[in-house]
């Protein structure tokens, strides 16, 4: 069985979402001109996510330059 893909741009997906061919809580992204669905985020992915953005905001993470 042959899978046919289709490329689509940034303004035919925004199209699409406008439209409501997908769910508002249907988790999708375009990637490379695919639309991939995403994993459901699940509670140890949140927490981290929490974290991360906590030693971010106080600055416990330097940036690239070496600089916080």
């Amino acid at each position: 069985m042959v899978v046919a893909r289709h490329q689509f741009t940034v303004t035919a997906y925004h199209r699409m979402r406008d439209a409501g061919v997908f769910a508002a809580d249907e988790r999708v992204e375009l990637l490379d001109g695919e639309i991939v669905h995403l994993s459901p985020v699940g509670p140890r992915h949140a927490a981290i996510v929490r974290r991360l953005n906590a030693l971010l905001k106080y600055g416990y993470v330097s940036s690239r330059s070496g600089r916080s």
